[in-house]
């Protein structure tokens, strides 16, 4: 191609009848150029400046997500969400807990990348920094997800049958939690407590000393309970 287009200046200097002049003057010596060597030159000096540069090829990145625990256990369910200048993908996680993406562009060598991820039950460290690698077109990350940890957050409130009065500073216990919920003035509390939703507990409610209330429940995020008791 390179010697198609020298035969393709040569005759073009050739065909035309310039006067161009082009003199250079360095250390005693000089250089005259005039007529279609100027031309010549001039066609040469513009196809090296654009000549075709085979591009690099495009990046690859691949992610690998793992529970953060003891023991090493592969995620394969979930959404990845990954940002880097111009390029924005999706992927699902396979069944070996990858999500591996391609055709970014090789200009982001060393860019940062903002990854996301919508994983049932793992939250991703937002404080994790990933960048793709200087040098080589492929990068990979082992990505290690926290497990979140189950929480029901209940309202409830202990009344007195059948009146349905509220009962002021009952102590209410529920199995799985550490420390009681006391009711206020109108008999409501609210607690959050570490187990998953619709999760069979023990409740237990307490007045003066004196237990009022003992029962499996089954308890849901967001629930409203109501103890119902008939205090003597």
């Amino acid at each position: 191609m390179t010697f198609i287009a020298l035969i393709a200046t040569a005759f073009l200097a050739g065909a035309m009848k310039s006067v161009a002049t082009y003199n250079l003057k360095t250390q005693n010596r000089s250089l005259y150029l005039s007529g279609p060597a100027v031309i010549f030159f001039i066609i040469l000096y513009i196809g090296y400046k654009y000549r075709p540069i085979a591009s690099e090829g495009a990046l690859t990145l691949t992610l690998i997500f793992t529970e953060k625990s003891k023991t090493v256990k592969v995620i394969n369910n979930g959404i990845v969400n990954i940002k880097t200048g111009l390029y924005f993908s999706t992927k699902k996680i396979t069944d070996d807990g990858t999500a591996f993406f391609t055709g970014i562009n090789s200009d982001y060598k060393g860019k940062a990348v903002d990854i996301s991820v919508d994983v049932p039950g793992y939250s991703l460290n937002a404080d994790s920094v990933y960048r793709l690698s200087e040098t080589d077109n492929d990068t990979q990350y082992t990505i290690h997800l926290t497990k979140e940890q189950d929480l029901v957050n209940i309202k409830g409130r202990v009344i007195k049958l059948p009146m349905r009065e509220g009962l002021a500073n009952v102590s209410v216990q529920f199995e799985k939690l550490n420390n009681p919920v006391t009711t206020d003035s109108s008999g409501n509390f609210s607690a959050i407590i570490p187990v998953k939703s619709g999760t069979e507990i023990r409740v237990i409610a307490i007045n003066h000393k004196k237990e009022i209330y003992n029962s499996l429940v089954n308890v849901y995020d967001g629930q409203l309970l109501s103890i119902g008791v008939e205090e003597k």
